[in-house]
Formats: C-alpha cells, structure tokens, sequence
C-alpha cells in the first residue's frame, strides 16, 4: 500500500479521465452534468445536430454516466438522465412524427431518472415546471 499502489491508482484515474476527455472532444454534448446541454438541445433540437449525432451523443452520455461512476468521477446521476431522457424525446419524435415533441421529451425527461432514483413525484413536478406544461400533458408526464 506504498507508492506503487497509489502510482497505479494515480495512473488508473489518469487514463479515466483521458477516455472521458476524448469523448467529450468528439461529442461535446456529453461534458459536464447536462444541465447547460439540455437547453442547447431543447433549443436546437434534431433539426441542428442530427439524428445520428443525437444517437451518437446518447449512448456516449449513457456510457460515460457509467463509467464515471465507476471510476469514482464526482457527479450525480439525476441530471445526467434528465439529459438522456430529453435526447431520446427528441429522436422519439423525430422518427415517430405523429407524437409531439412536446409531449415525448417532457415524459422521458422525467421517466428516465425515476428509474435510477424513487422520485417520481418530485421529477413530474421538475417537467411540469421546466416545459410549463397545462393539464393533458401532465397526465401524460405523470404516466410515465
């Protein structure tokens, strides 16, 4: 438990964090909590980054989330699927047009956290608040 045990963690964590430095490189969408990237993504939508940028971006946010965790990377997890949930809103309704994008990114952005954190009240309330939803759409939000 001397200097080569923390040299190995040292470079461990060094590694780590080169893999979630690329990544980001490639998919700046994937860096930090999402807070910031949910209101570029609402605002832009698919229209700006595309269907596969946004598939890409998804599962590199999915992974990340994952392996941060893993390598004891400060964060939560709350955010981090908010933000998964708005990106796969937004390609629900980019390839089923017939469901709004207003009803499909509201649901998922709160459904997608409750099933890591017992909270479906609270997440139904933050969707509500975040997207001013009227009385149809929330029904819809706290469905899901």
């Amino acid at each position: 438990r001397g200097l080569p045990y923390r040299l190995a963690s040292l470079l461990l964590h060094l590694m780590a964090g080169a893999v979630v430095g690329l990544i980001g490189k490639a998919l700046p969408l994937t860096f930090g909590d999402g807070f910031v990237q949910i209101e570029s993504l609402l605002t832009n939508g698919v229209h700006q980054y595309g269907a596969r940028q946004l598939w890409y971006t998804l599962l590199s946010k999915i992974f990340l989330l994952g392996f941060s965790l893993g390598f004891g990377f400060v964060g939560g997890q709350i955010l981090p699927c908010m933000f998964i949930g708005c990106c796969l809103g937004q390609l629900l309704s980019y390839y089923f047009p017939g469901l709004p994008w207003s009803l499909t990114v509201p649901c998922l952005f709160s459904a997608v956290p409750v099933a890591f954190a017992p909270i479906p009240f609270t997440m139904a309330l933050t969707a509500e608040y975040v997207f001013v939803l009227g009385p149809s759409r929330s029904a819809a939000v706290f469905a899901a």
